[in-house]
């Protein structure tokens, strides 16, 4: 199922562009993550956004659909996290990678033509990072 849900995915340029940038920066990316509480896909999004001169809604994680499968693909990490070496892992990881492609469709689906930099910012805010402090990391995404 994992491998039928990923080849649906493989016309999204925002899912191409994270397979291709993500392995590069996992440990980076997974850094964000678990020192800032920021999402990978978000990170990535806003990387493919400045990339492609593309930008987001202004507090596009509001967006009831968005957030309501950011917070599904959250507890379906944490369950993840506690289940290691029981025998529904794998079924936990491979749900978790299905709500991550449903999170970037969200994302795709949402982009606009336009300067993402007030998206960079206002999600700089959003985790309550000094200003500045998340564009030298998306400007570093964007150029892979």
């Amino acid at each position: 199922m994992e491998r039928e849900f990923t080849n649906a995915l493989a016309s999204i340029p925002l899912w191409q562009y994270a397979i291709n940038v993500y392995p590069h920066h996992q440990a980076d990316l997974l850094h964000w993550q678990a020192s800032q509480n920021a999402s990978v896909n978000i990170l990535l999004a806003l990387a493919f956004a400045q990339h492609n001169q593309q930008r987001l809604p202004t507090q596009w994680w509001r967006y009831p659909p968005f957030s309501r499968a950011q917070s599904l693909t959250r507890r379906i990490r944490s369950l993840r996290q506690t289940a290691k070496g029981e025998a529904y892992y794998p079924q936990l990881k491979d749900w978790e990678l299905m709500m991550e492609g449903v999170e970037i469709q969200l994302l795709q689906s949402m982009m606009l033509p336009g300067d993402c930099q007030s998206n960079i910012a206002e999600y700089t805010q959003c985790l309550k990072l000094k200003k500045g402090a998340l564009a030298p990391f998306i400007d570093t995404l964007a150029n892979c």
